[in-house]
Protein backbone atom coordinates (compact mmCIF):
# COMPACT_ATOMS: atom_id res chain seq x y z
CA UNK A 1 0.00 0.00 0.00
CA UNK A 2 1.74 3.73 -1.47
CA UNK A 3 1.03 5.98 1.42
CA UNK A 4 -0.48 9.35 -0.02
CA UNK A 5 2.09 12.26 0.21
CA UNK A 6 1.32 15.01 3.01
CA UNK A 7 0.15 18.80 1.94
CA UNK A 8 3.53 19.74 2.71
CA UNK A 9 5.03 17.01 0.75
CA UNK A 10 2.94 18.11 -2.42
CA UNK A 11 4.01 21.87 -1.67
CA UNK A 12 7.29 21.50 -1.33
CA UNK A 13 7.29 19.69 -4.42
CA UNK A 14 5.64 21.93 -6.77
CA UNK A 15 8.24 24.74 -5.56
CA UNK A 16 11.10 22.63 -6.45
CA UNK A 17 9.46 21.77 -10.02
CA UNK A 18 8.97 25.53 -10.38
CA UNK A 19 12.57 26.72 -9.87
CA UNK A 20 14.26 23.40 -10.39
CA UNK A 21 17.76 25.11 -10.07
CA UNK A 22 16.95 25.95 -6.82
CA UNK A 23 15.71 22.85 -5.75
CA UNK A 24 18.49 21.93 -2.57
CA UNK A 25 18.19 25.88 -1.45
CA UNK A 26 14.23 25.27 -1.65
CA UNK A 27 14.56 22.11 0.11
CA UNK A 28 17.46 23.19 3.02
CA UNK A 29 14.81 25.93 3.72
CA UNK A 30 11.74 24.03 4.01
CA UNK A 31 13.32 21.27 6.15
CA UNK A 32 14.84 24.68 8.56
CA UNK A 33 11.80 26.46 8.59
CA UNK A 34 9.08 23.84 8.92
CA UNK A 35 5.89 25.75 7.16
CA UNK A 36 2.82 24.66 7.77
CA UNK A 37 0.36 24.31 5.05
CA UNK A 38 -3.29 25.16 5.55
CA UNK A 39 -5.95 24.48 2.97
CA UNK A 40 -8.40 27.36 4.15
CA UNK A 41 -12.43 27.24 3.10
CA UNK A 42 -13.46 29.00 -0.23
CA UNK A 43 -14.62 32.14 1.10
CA UNK A 44 -15.00 35.92 -1.55
CA UNK A 45 -12.18 37.31 -2.52
CA UNK A 46 -8.73 35.15 -3.26
CA UNK A 47 -6.99 33.32 -0.36
CA UNK A 48 -3.03 32.50 -0.78
CA UNK A 49 -0.99 33.82 2.13
CA UNK A 50 1.96 33.23 3.55
CA UNK A 51 4.09 34.22 6.52
CA UNK A 52 7.40 32.28 8.30
CA UNK A 53 5.59 29.54 9.63
CA UNK A 54 2.24 29.10 7.28
CA UNK A 55 1.32 28.49 3.75
CA UNK A 56 -2.34 29.17 3.09
CA UNK A 57 -4.87 28.98 0.39
CA UNK A 58 -8.24 27.96 -0.83
CA UNK A 59 -9.12 25.37 -3.42
CA UNK A 60 -11.33 28.81 -5.48
CA UNK A 61 -8.04 30.11 -5.58
CA UNK A 62 -6.45 26.85 -7.64
CA UNK A 63 -9.49 27.15 -9.74
CA UNK A 64 -8.61 31.20 -10.36
CA UNK A 65 -5.64 30.45 -11.69
CA UNK A 66 -6.69 27.68 -13.83
CA UNK A 67 -9.26 30.06 -15.65
CA UNK A 68 -6.74 33.01 -15.87
CA UNK A 69 -3.98 30.61 -17.22
CA UNK A 70 -6.32 29.49 -20.20
CA UNK A 71 -7.76 32.65 -20.71
CA UNK A 72 -4.08 33.70 -21.36
CA UNK A 73 -3.24 31.14 -23.57
CA UNK A 74 -6.63 31.96 -25.60
CA UNK A 75 -5.29 35.40 -26.03
CA UNK A 76 -1.77 34.08 -27.42
CA UNK A 77 -4.03 32.49 -29.59
CA UNK A 78 -5.91 35.49 -30.85
CA UNK A 79 -2.99 37.76 -30.61
CA UNK A 80 -0.10 35.68 -31.81
CA UNK A 81 -0.65 35.75 -35.53
CA UNK A 82 -1.45 39.69 -35.95
CA UNK A 83 2.41 39.79 -34.15
CA UNK A 84 3.73 37.55 -36.74
CA UNK A 85 2.18 39.74 -39.59
CA UNK A 86 3.52 43.00 -38.32
CA UNK A 87 6.92 41.79 -37.53
CA UNK A 88 6.99 40.07 -40.93
CA UNK A 89 5.46 42.44 -43.07
CA UNK A 90 7.04 45.67 -40.91
CA UNK A 91 3.59 46.95 -40.59
CA UNK A 92 1.62 48.66 -37.28
CA UNK A 93 0.22 46.10 -34.77
CA UNK A 94 -3.39 48.00 -35.04
CA UNK A 95 -3.03 47.39 -38.91
CA UNK A 96 -1.78 43.88 -38.36
CA UNK A 97 -4.66 43.33 -36.33
CA UNK A 98 -7.05 44.72 -38.80
CA UNK A 99 -7.19 42.30 -41.22
CA UNK A 100 -8.32 39.74 -38.86
CA UNK A 101 -11.94 40.10 -39.72
CA UNK A 102 -13.16 37.27 -36.86
CA UNK A 103 -11.13 39.36 -34.39
CA UNK A 104 -14.17 41.29 -32.88
CA UNK A 105 -15.78 37.68 -32.12
CA UNK A 106 -12.36 36.29 -30.45
CA UNK A 107 -12.24 39.43 -28.35
CA UNK A 108 -15.47 39.48 -26.85
CA UNK A 109 -15.05 35.70 -26.03
CA UNK A 110 -11.31 36.50 -24.31
CA UNK A 111 -13.58 39.70 -22.44
CA UNK A 112 -15.82 37.43 -21.09
CA UNK A 113 -13.45 34.68 -20.05
CA UNK A 114 -11.45 37.30 -18.29
CA UNK A 115 -15.02 38.53 -16.91
CA UNK A 116 -15.58 35.12 -15.39
CA UNK A 117 -12.25 35.26 -13.78
CA UNK A 118 -13.48 38.32 -12.39
CA UNK A 119 -16.63 36.84 -11.49
CA UNK A 120 -14.66 33.95 -9.79
CA UNK A 121 -12.73 36.28 -7.42
CA UNK A 122 -16.13 37.74 -5.40
CA UNK A 123 -17.66 34.55 -5.50
CA UNK A 124 -17.78 32.34 -2.45
CA UNK A 125 -17.35 29.10 -4.49
CA UNK A 126 -16.54 28.34 -7.80
CA UNK A 127 -20.06 26.74 -8.53
CA UNK A 128 -21.18 30.52 -7.96
CA UNK A 129 -20.14 31.41 -11.65
CA UNK A 130 -21.00 30.43 -15.31
CA UNK A 131 -17.78 28.78 -16.61
CA UNK A 132 -16.71 29.87 -19.82
CA UNK A 133 -17.94 27.13 -21.97
CA UNK A 134 -14.39 26.84 -23.94
CA UNK A 135 -12.27 26.27 -21.25
CA UNK A 136 -12.50 22.86 -19.82
CA UNK A 137 -12.90 22.33 -15.98
CA UNK A 138 -10.13 21.82 -13.18
CA UNK A 139 -8.98 18.73 -13.62
CA UNK A 140 -6.01 16.33 -12.24
CA UNK A 141 -5.81 14.13 -15.78
CA UNK A 142 -3.93 15.78 -18.48
CA UNK A 143 -4.85 13.51 -20.91
CA UNK A 144 -8.48 13.87 -20.37
CA UNK A 145 -8.04 17.03 -22.53
CA UNK A 146 -9.64 17.56 -25.42
CA UNK A 147 -7.17 18.97 -27.69
CA UNK A 148 -3.48 19.83 -27.77
CA UNK A 149 -4.25 23.84 -27.20
CA UNK A 150 -5.75 22.65 -23.73
CA UNK A 151 -2.71 19.91 -22.68
CA UNK A 152 -0.50 23.31 -23.39
CA UNK A 153 -2.22 25.11 -20.88
CA UNK A 154 -2.60 22.99 -18.58
CA UNK A 155 1.34 22.13 -18.53
CA UNK A 156 1.49 26.45 -18.17
CA UNK A 157 -0.85 26.01 -15.22
CA UNK A 158 0.57 22.84 -13.57
CA UNK A 159 3.66 23.70 -12.90
CA UNK A 160 5.48 21.53 -12.61
CA UNK A 161 3.17 19.16 -14.80
CA UNK A 162 4.31 15.67 -13.47
CA UNK A 163 3.27 16.89 -9.85
CA UNK A 164 -0.04 19.31 -10.70
CA UNK A 165 -2.26 15.71 -10.92
CA UNK A 166 -1.23 14.52 -7.38
CA UNK A 167 -1.60 18.58 -5.82
CA UNK A 168 -4.82 18.75 -7.62
CA UNK A 169 -6.22 15.73 -5.96
CA UNK A 170 -5.42 16.51 -2.72
CA UNK A 171 -6.64 19.69 -2.38
CA UNK A 172 -9.59 18.77 -4.47
CA UNK A 173 -10.34 16.15 -1.70
CA UNK A 174 -10.33 19.22 1.16
CA UNK A 175 -13.23 20.93 -0.68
Amino acid sequence: MTAEPSERTIILHLLRGAVPERADDIGRLWAQYGHAIEVSPNTEGVTMNADAKRIQFDTKTIDLFWLLGFSVWRAIEVYSPALVIATSNGIPLDQALNIDADRDQYEFDFKQRIGSAQSLIGAQQTTDISWPADVPKPTADRESLDDVQHMAAFDLIGLPPEKWPVFRERILAYS
